[in-house]
């Protein structure tokens, strides 16, 4: 059989996405705080938090009601396929940003200002945001 306990890869995702979006903030303060004012910070960190809570708050939420409905006597599965292709769509989703991130040292000169940066990457950034939510949405209610 082809399968994974459900449970075990809500968790591996949800540890995947805990991981990656601390990792993504550090790198958002050390590449972004320096580049802003006090007035310009607030729509810098609200760009930031607008492609990282919806996938975060849906995990989180889905894992915490999946620990309180478990129930011993009925393990669930699914596939392993469907496990794979949501990891590797956040995996890329979550890569995305933190490039666009690091590229900023590299791309940004001294003319534009940072959150006119970040808004170019917004048509790709939605596009992936979109497509990793219904994936998690997907996997979060399909099962064995």
């Amino acid at each position: 059989m082809n399968t994974i306990e459900k449970y075990s890869a809500q968790r591996n995702l949800l540890i995947v996405w805990l991981l990656s979006s601390l990792f993504v903030l550090i790198i958002f303060m050390l590449m972004a705080w320096p580049r802003t004012t006090n007035a310009t910070f607030s729509d810098t960190a609200q760009w930031l938090f607008n492609y990282l809570s919806p996938g975060l708050t849906l995990i989180i939420g889905a894992f915490v009601y999946s620990a309180r409905t478990a129930n011993i006597d009925k393990i669930k599965q699914i596939d392993k396929i469907y496990f794979r292709i949501t990891l590797c769509f956040c995996v890329v989703y979550l890569t995305t940003i933190a490039i666009c991130i690091l590229l900023v040292p590299i791309i940004l000169d001294g003319n534009t200002e940072l959150i006119i940066y970040l808004k170019n990457w917004n048509v790709i950034l939605s596009f992936l945001q979109t497509s990793v939510i219904a994936l998690l949405g997907i996997f979060f209610t399909k099962e064995n």
